[in-house]
């Protein structure tokens, strides 16, 4: 195991041991360290962020859901957004099943494409909701370790194989122990009385 690995399970344990609790799909207990801001989900979201929440709960992150745009005035952990959108317009990489920007200032914000994963659920064999939801986290991943890179194994791959889809079908795909270490980097960042640096 890599140093960086070691370094995120000794923060995920230093907060367990420390009384924090990771707060479940529908119970946002404690101050979450994300806040995720939901446009034009459509029905059956509810499935999609269950699962989603569940992978970052296994990664020691606390994630509260919202509908619309984030309010002016929020505060604890950081804000993301989410929009679905049905057709991508040129500028996004052909294949690419939704976008994020993870060095914006602000609120950071991710666009999904539903036509794209509607077709590799399709092809897969992987229910709509549960791509869905691996694809939030690889996108909210990206946010949270704020920096461009890709791990060789779990959900933040940059690129699932057939073997991958057929696993997140079962059950979800972990973050690997390095993206653990980037994530609650952040997150300590953010609570600290400093800026958060771009690892570019």
């Amino acid at each position: 195991m890599r140093i960086a690995g070691l370094v995120g399970m000794a923060a995920l344990a230093a907060r367990l041991l420390a009384g924090s609790t990771v707060a479940g799909p529908g119970d946002p207990a404690g101050a979450p360290d994300l806040t995720v801001y939901v446009d034009n989900a459509g029905g059956g979201f509810y499935l999609t962020k269950n699962v989603a929440s569940r992978m970052f709960a296994a990664a020691g992150v606390r994630v509260v859901w919202r509908s619309g745009e984030p309010k002016a005035n929020a505060t604890g952990g950081l804000a993301v957004c989410v929009r679905f959108t049905e057709e991508p317009s040129p500028e996004f990489r052909r294949g690419a099943l939704a976008w994020a920007y993870p060095f914006s200032g602000g609120t950071r914000c991710i666009t999904v494409f539903r036509d794209r994963i509607l077709a590799i659920a399709a092809t897969s064999g992987t229910e709509e909701y549960k791509l869905t939801a691996h694809v939030l986290a690889h996108e909210i991943g990206h946010v949270l370790e704020r920096i461009d890179r890709h791990s060789d194994t779990g959900v933040m791959k940059a690129h699932w194989t057939l073997t991958d889809y057929q696993t997140m079908a079962r059950k979800p795909l972990p973050f690997a122990d390095d993206d653990i270490a980037w994530i609650h980097r952040t997150l300590e960042e953010l609570r600290g009385p400093g800026p958060i640096a771009s690892r570019e």
